[in-house]
């Protein structure tokens, strides 16, 4: 699965959570293993989600921005 799918499928599982705050940020390791990403991919995936500003991260957990 190509990353642009992998950022997808963080994105879709971020809204489906509901995490649009830092009080609601999921801890990537469990969403990780529930979408099935290998590791190596689901980092670069969130690290350029992070670096393009759509994803914040807050004592290792995730969350959306709005």
């Amino acid at each position: 699965m190509p990353t642009k799918d992998f950022q997808s499928a963080i994105i879709g599982e971020l809204e489906r959570q509901e995490a649009f705050s830092p009080e609601d940020a999921i801890e990537p390791r469990a969403m990780r293993q529930g979408l099935g990403i290998p590791m190596t991919s689901f980092d670069a995936a969130v690290s350029d989600l992070t670096d393009r500003g759509m994803v914040g991260s807050v004592m290792g957990a995730i969350y959306l921005k709005q």
